[in-house]
């Protein structure tokens, strides 16, 4: 049971390395990728539908907008509801708009208070909090985040996700 998680998270935080977009390729055969590390990943999980190109293809050298990760989220664990949208930072007619309140229906994604931010850069600290909430593991109360190098380093409101994963064998 543990590696359908794994092999998501993996999936996830490899993609957080680039950048697929909800916009469908003009080509199958994605030419961008080819003798690219990600390839086959790429291949395999666009054929599942779960990642996209953009009219510039794949793009797999780019950083990843917490936008493209929310479409990348949802499409994997196939969310559909979606949330009426409180976000002061989205009109609602933007490609990731859907995939944004999809996943605040499924209570993953809760913004900042205000804004959804969506145009930020995707961040392991913030795919591993949402990734949690996807698979609902909850945050550990007392967070022991000494086996990470950077674990110090952890925000107050990721930290207990993070342990949490860690302890369920995830990361």
């Amino acid at each position: 049971m543990r590696k359908i998680p794994a092999a998501l998270l993996a999936l996830t935080l490899t993609a957080s390395l680039t950048a697929p977009t909800a916009v469908a390729l003009k080509t199958d055969s994605l030419p961008e990728l080819n003798g690219h590390w990600s390839q086959a990943a790429f291949q395999r999980w666009h054929g599942y539908g779960i990642v996209e190109g953009d009219d510039r293809g794949m793009r797999p050298d780019d950083a990843m907008m917490v936008s493209e990760f929310a479409a990348l989220l949802s499409r994997t664990m196939g969310y559909t509801k979606q949330a009426e949208n409180h976000y002061a930072d989205l009109k609602g007619d933007e490609w990731y708009a859907p995939y944004i309140l999809q996943l605040t229906a499924a209570g993953i994604l809760e913004g900042d208070g205000v804004n959804c931010n969506a145009d930020e850069l995707m961040t392991r600290e913030r795919a591993t909090v949402l990734f949690a909430r996807a698979l609902g593991i909850r945050p550990s109360e007392a967070p022991n985040l000494s086996s990470f190098v950077d674990g110090d380093s952890a925000a107050e409101w990721s930290a207990g996700y993070i342990d949490a994963m860690a302890r369920a064998g995830i990361i």
